[in-house]
């Protein structure tokens, strides 16, 4: 990869240290299980956590991928005060369609929140 130049989809290095912030507390991901899930050396992944990496590549992208999966995971998972379960193909769908940029994000909210407009109008007509 050129100096300068991202994958598409990857995120800066700031971007990528302020999800790996939030991964313990807010999520409750342990090292050991991003090393099992990336094949990575907890040693490894511990370093990555802690910034010691220059670019998002290699490792370091690996730790993110998953970070960001199950960021999103968490996000769009129903709320457990909400009997049923979530439905996991609605986050790997997001994840699939979404380019990461600010602009797509906003169109999937518009398009979410027309679904939630029908879906109110439906419930008020019936």
């Amino acid at each position: 990869m050129q100096s300068g130049k991202r994958k598409r989809g990857a995120p800066t290095r700031q971007e990528a240290l302020a999800l790996f912030q939030e991964l313990r507390p807010k999520y409750g991901v342990r090292q050991r299980e991003i090393a099992d899930a990336t094949g990575l050396n907890q040693g490894a992944v511990s370093k990555i956590l802690k910034g010691a990496f220059r670019t998002v590549e290699g490792r370091a992208y690996q730790v993110w991928k998953y970070a960001r999966q199950r960021a999103e995971k968490s996000a769009y998972g129903l709320p457990s005060s909400i009997p049923g379960k979530a439905d996991p193909r609605l986050a790997e769908k997001i994840a699939q369609v979404w380019d990461q940029t600010e602009e797509g994000a906003n169109a999937l909210l518009k398009l979410l929140d027309a679904a939630d407009l029908i879906q109110k109008r439906r419930s008020s007509q019936g």
